[in-house]
């Protein structure tokens, strides 16, 4: 089990139940937070990208079957689209 730890400490990972193996200001831990914080603003653009479609798909049906309520339904295409923008932030 020592050893395992030991490999862990030399490929960068962790102890069961200790501090990183280094600090914050290392160019490993620098570029690890880096590829996170790309990997994090990925995936949120991409899970708004898909809610845009969703909506857009959604909008686009009612539209189609609600005509004659249309300005209603135009009104709520908005509110949900400039939502998205808001929580999203794209």
């Amino acid at each position: 089990m020592d050893a395992l730890f030991a490999l862990a400490e030399m490929r960068g990972g962790y102890w069961r139940s200790g501090p990183p193996t280094h600090p914050a200001s290392h160019p490993r831990a620098r570029r690890r937070q880096g590829q996170f914080d790309y990997a994090a603003t990925s995936f949120r653009r991409a899970a708004c990208a898909r809610a845009q479609q969703i909506i857009q798909a959604l909008c686009a049906r009612l539209s189609f079957s609600l005509a004659l309520q249309q300005h209603s339904i135009q009104f709520i295409c908005f509110q949900l689209i400039s939502t998205c923008f808001g929580l999203a932030s794209c």
